[in-house]
């Protein structure tokens, strides 16, 4: 009779979080080691493997939400258009396609379990799509716990966790945004999910060690752990069954999962997620109603209530104001009441207009809720609101006209008794900087692009956005392609997170911010940098202290002598901690510097 090595119980892990968080580095990783133990693997990718109807829905991000294909890198960002795209109806369809692949999961892990592989690693799991999902909403929470019964649970489900930011270097696709809402989905469904190890965003060695140490562990194979950190700490779940008494093995969780769950079982749990897939978008915890669907004595009220907060504002009533001011926000209106001093000024003898009405209905939605989401209309506008209380509110977006600075003034309305709108938050911004409104820069920003003159580009694509998103809460197709166009012309030599070195006339500066300002005017370029102990000491001296942020200045310019065409002129500022020691501001043609025989798009 031939011999053949017993077979060993096939073993499942599954690979989960944000993009960009190194998945693909770890799988390969923990693939190797365990090839190396003497284990035969087998890798099946989720999106290739099980995910179905993959060309509708590849074809639907490109042709109906107008997002790029392939594979964003570094230098080639794309603005990809599909799980990032929210509404209501987008999760109803997400509900149907996520119930279709979860069937799919499980019929792709009962092939792996009666194959002949040892390890069976998943590259993705449907925990990626239920992450796609707003699971602080209960009943989407519970459509995601009867998922889960439906599909075999790995024996290891590793999430990757990622800095946001970092991971968007790494894998620039999906806006920012985006992607710290989806981190935070991914960490509240660890909560729920059987075997999840929330690996940390430590180095790529690190979250090397701790995989491996674990998938060890857990497979009970020698060979990878050192004496002197067996016992070292790994962030697994504390009601972890790899940890209880229990035995851990693939047939016992078959048994359990697969064994347990007979077709009758699976017949009934599909007919209840079918059924939540009719009933739960009409069940959302949140809803938006545009101005578009309100009835006119809605839309009158709303409208009026509006302009009558804008004109208490001119007129600088804040007490007739916080008479009317929801009890929660009245308790501690100093800081409102000093920004409606500021801004009154622009408002004098201006035309308001009341443009967007949302009213945003958040009654059912459970107290404590850390993020609340709203999608109105379509295309769709996304609000983000955190930590309020549940209740009925209304966004109004107003604009002051007719004066030397117009003004963009949204308004936060909280219904009360008797269905009175009360006064609830304040966000105010300039319609236009230097004479030029959003659409301006961002024409311009296009034209700067096309000459590869990406330092002017980035930062009047920085003002583009700022001035066309009149309330940071609010998210849109639109906004997202400025951010999309902003990230393919940003200059690797910015300081962001940290500063970078300028070689100045045979000394080198730490620079610290790049931005831009119209303190004095016209748009200048603002500049600032920390001086070391020896150039600090220079700038006791004026003298000395002008010549050294000039040379700043002629630094930059002759390296990016571009700046020449966008700026009036620069602000250095010379920081020690919170102060500045010195600061200077000069036009562009004060500045030794090669000249550009262009003038300045700003003047």
């Amino acid at each position: 009779m031939e011999n053949r090595r017993p077979k060993r119980q096939t073993r499942i892990v599954s690979f989960s979080g944000i993009d960009g968080a190194g998945k693909s580095t770890q799988i390969e990783s923990l693939r190797l080691g365990l090839q190396d133990a003497g284990l035969h693997v087998k890798l099946v990718t989720f999106w290739e493997d099980i995910a179905r109807l993959r060309g509708i829905r590849e074809g639907a991000g490109y042709s109906l939400f107008r997002g790029d294909r392939g594979v964003g890198s570094p230098s080639a960002p794309i603005n990809r258009r599909d799980k990032n795209v929210r509404s209501v109806l987008m999760t109803a369809v997400r509900l149907v396609l996520y119930l279709i692949d979860a069937i799919s999961t499980r019929l792709a892990a009962n092939r792996a379990l009666r194959g002949d592989a040892d390890v069976v690693i998943f590259d993705r799991y449907i925990h990626d799509e239920l992450a796609n999902l707003s699971l602080n909403n209960r009943f989407i929470r519970a459509y995601a716990q009867l998922i889960l019964m439906l599909v075999p649970q790995p024996d290891i489900s590793y999430l990757l966790d990622a800095d946001p930011s970092q991971a968007r270097a790494r894998k620039p696709e999906y806006p920012l945004e985006f992607l710290v809402i989806n981190r935070q989905s991914y960490l509240d469904l660890s909560k729920i999910v059987d075997r999840m190890i929330v690996v940390p965003a430590l180095s790529i060695d690190e979250v090397k060690r701790i995989i491996l140490q674990n998938a060890f562990r857990v497979f009970q194979i020698e060979g990878i752990r050192e004496s002197s950190r067996e016992e070292e700490a790994v962030p697994i779940k504390k009601d972890q069954r790899a940890d209880r008494d229990e035995p851990h093995t693939s047939s016992g969780r078959s048994a359990k999962t697969l064994g347990n769950l007979d077709k009758k079982h699976c017949c009934l749990i599909t007919l209840l997620l079918l059924q939540g897939v009719v009933y739960l978008p009409g069940a959302y915890a949140t809803s938006c109603t545009t101005q578009s669907q309100m009835s006119g004595p809605q839309r009158d009220a709303l409208s009026s209530a509006s302009r009558t907060m804008l004109i208490q504002m001119e007129n600088g009533d804040v007490q007739a104001l916080h008479a009317n001011t929801d009890p929660a926000v009245a308790a501690d209106f100093g800081g409102i009441a000093a920004s409606i001093e500021n801004l009154k000024p622009f408002l004098q003898k201006a035309t308001f207009t009341v443009d967007n009405l949302y009213v945003l209905d958040a009654s059912t939605e459970p107290a404590g809720t850390s993020r609340v989401e709203f999608f109105c209309g379509e295309p769709v506008v996304t609000l983000n609101f955190s930590d309020i209380p549940p209740g009925t509110y209304a966004l109004a977006i107003g604009h002051a006209t007719g004066v030397s600075q117009p003004q963009q003034i949204s308004l936060i309305l909280s219904k009360g008794a008797q269905d009175k709108w009360m006064f609830a938050g304040l966000f105010s911004k300039p319609m236009m900087l230097v004479g030029h409104d959003g659409l301006w820069y961002w024409t311009s920003a296009r034209k700067y692009a096309t000459q590869n003159m990406n330092w002017d580009a980035w930062l009047y694509y920085k003002i583009a956005t700022y001035l066309l998103n009149p309330i940071d809460l609010l998210s849109s197709s639109n906004l997202e392609k400025v951010q999309h166009e902003t990230d393919k012309v940003k200059p690797a030599a910015l300081p962001s997170s940290s500063p970078v070195s300028l070689a100045a006339h045979g000394g080198t500066y730490t620079v610290t911010t790049i931005d831009t300002t119209t303190t004095f005017g016209a748009l200048d370029l603002d500049v600032h940098y920390n001086p070391d102990p020896t150039q600090t000491s220079q700038l006791r001296d004026p003298p000395t202290a002008r010549k050294q942020v000039m040379d700043v200045m002629s630094a930059l310019l002759e390296q990016h002598p571009e700046l020449h065409q966008a700026f009036h002129g620069i602000w250095v500022h010379a920081d020690q901690g919170a102060a500045t020691l010195f600061a200077l501001e000069l036009p562009m043609d004060g500045i030794s510097g090669p000249p550009i025989n262009s003038q300045p798009a700003t003047h």
